[in-house]
């Protein structure tokens, strides 16, 4: 059975790390003491390289070539996320969109 990416780890870290209170409305951010633990971060790297084959090739190119650079859930992962949040919000969101109103569930 695969594995299915998951999308509300991500959001978390983005709003826990980077984004406004704004985005992701439902999505609290974790508290500080709190820390994303090595299985967590590994989770959100996955879900990362399924949101980045989401990405449309010619309008986020800078974003996929950045993707290349991260090989693993570690610092550059974070510096990653903090050049390119908006972009992967959108995706996201459209993501989101697209499975929720156009895929029919399989049962």
């Amino acid at each position: 059975m695969a594995t299915q990416p998951n999308i509300e780890l991500l959001k978390q870290y983005i709003k826990t790390l980077i984004a406004p209170d704004a985005i992701f409305p439902g999505i609290a951010p974790r508290q500080f003491e709190n820390e994303f633990s090595r299985t967590e971060l590994e989770a959100i790297y996955f879900c990362l390289t399924f949101v980045v084959k989401q990405a449309n090739p010619v309008n986020h190119q800078a974003l996929i070539s950045g993707f290349k650079r991260v090989h693993k859930p570690n610092l550059a992962m974070h510096w990653f996320l903090r050049a390119f949040w908006r972009q992967l919000v959108s995706i996201i969101y459209i993501h989101s969109f697209q499975t929720k109103h156009f895929y029919l569930p399989m049962n």
